[in-house]
């Protein structure tokens, strides 16, 4: 049975072409841990609203995301029934969020989990400060190939169920889910308890939040403010444009 690879971004796939490893080649670009999501609405309803807040907020127009995600999304969907698929994702919420939406979407389409395998590294050696698998060479991510783990039938009814608890924007659902068994998926269950601490507590702030508008007043250059951000929150995975996000909300509550 052929491959399908399912690499979380662009950063991964520069690299990743220049490995040598044979396949079909799947880039989803979707940054489903923020904006609004729903586990009820149909693929044309739930991309809608997806495109807006996209589109709005990321500088990207309507047809670059079809082309860009849907897009991708369907050719997964073609390549699903006859090829094993090797999804290749890091360990921050940012990409949690990401694998358990397409598990639910795999899981939705009937796809068998013994077709279905993961790569998801929070450690590699010779890398100390690891924050991902976009830092690794061609050579390193060559070797990935033979940590992967095959998914289960238990591990893809895992994934929708975080999913159907992450599109309520509650806390109470996901400190309910966190008390689940996460099975082969081991990761999800930290990403998930950073993930409550994006909740905002009673001064109407969240913890991201909070230490922006700490780094900001202590003087740091926006430039610097993501350098000081990104060292002590690996775990969210966020980029620099996430990260303007939640700087425009305080500048909204006129709090910078």
């Amino acid at each position: 049975m052929q491959t399908v690879h399912v690499l979380n971004g662009d950063a991964t796939l520069y690299k990743f072409q220049q490995t040598g490893i044979e396949g079909e080649v799947v880039v989803w670009r979707e940054i489903l841990s923020e904006g609004p999501v729903c586990d009820h609405c149909s693929p044309q309803e739930f991309f809608s609203i997806r495109k807006k807040f996209i589109s709005e907020n990321f500088n990207h127009s309507t047809e670059n995301y079809d082309k860009e995600v849907v897009n991708e999304l369907d050719r997964l969907k073609q390549f699903a029934n006859d090829h094993q698929i090797l999804l290749w994702f890091e360990f921050d919420l940012t990409c949690q969020i990401n694998l358990v939406f397409l598990l639910n979407q795999l899981h939705q389409w009937s796809i068998p989990a013994e077709q279905l395998y993961l790569i998801c590294p929070d450690a590699y050696p010779g890398h100390p400060d690891f924050r991902g698998i976009g830092q690794l060479s061609p050579a390193e991510l060559a070797a990935l190939e033979c940590t992967k783990i095959q998914l289960t039938a238990e591990d893809l009814l895992m994934a929708a169920k975080v999913w159907k608890a992450y599109c309520k924007d509650s806390k109470a659902e996901i400190e309910d889910v966190l008390a689940s068994d996460f099975l082969q998926l081991t990761l999800l269950k930290p990403a998930l308890k950073a993930h409550l601490d994006r909740f905002a507590d009673s001064t109407g702030l969240n913890s991201i939040e909070r230490l922006l508008l700490q780094i900001v007043k202590g003087g740091s250059k926006k430039t610097e403010v993501y350098q000081e951000f990104w060292k002590t929150t690996a775990i969210y995975g966020m980029g620099d444009s996430q990260i303007d996000l939640y700087l425009k909300r305080l500048e909204q509550k006129n709090l910078i």
